[in-house]
């Protein structure tokens, strides 16, 4: 239920609509409509492509480009951005975070500490109860939403 790696995302391609859980009510025809809506609104301005990003908990993302097609006669494609993820190369960073943690979770190991989530906060190392890190929530700031919308234009 949080939409923070699709807002990344979206952000990142310069998507033109980005779905998120955080501000999704429910209503699937309504949102669909909005798509819908931007979508021509967008190709009437000249846009040929739009980019929708859908987080997980919106919807199903094939049933919902195939409505948008039926509806704008525009051909939609649906790909799920969790296929592409496990097939990419890992980055410098994601290689450096993921040998310092696992050095921190070693340590911790070895200290007779388990049941820990090991994390980087500010930039530091530091570790957490599992139970504790079960329960946190990682909101979406609206700056980083509206930032979204402008960028998405």
């Amino acid at each position: 239920r949080a939409g923070y790696i699709a807002l990344w995302c979206g952000v990142a391609t310069g998507a033109e609509d980005i779905l998120l859980p955080e501000n999704f009510d429910g209503n699937m025809p309504k949102l669909e409509q909005k798509l819908i809506d931007n979508i021509l609104k967008n190709r009437a301005r000249g846009k040929a492509h739009h980019l929708v990003i859908n987080a997980e908990g919106i919807g199903h993302s094939y049933g919902m480009a195939k409505r948008v097609e039926a509806a704008t006669g525009i051909e939609t494609r649906a790909t799920i951005l969790g296929h592409m993820q496990r097939g990419g190369s890992p980055t410098a960073t994601d290689r450096y975070y993921a040998s310092m943690m696992g050095a921190y979770a070693v340590e911790l190991l070895a200290d007779g500490k388990s049941n820990r989530v090991v994390a980087m906060k500010d930039g530091k190392l530091c570790d957490y109860d599992i139970q504790e890190a079960l329960s946190m929530k990682k909101d979406i700031s609206e700056e980083q939403v509206r930032i979204a919308r402008i960028i998405g234009k």
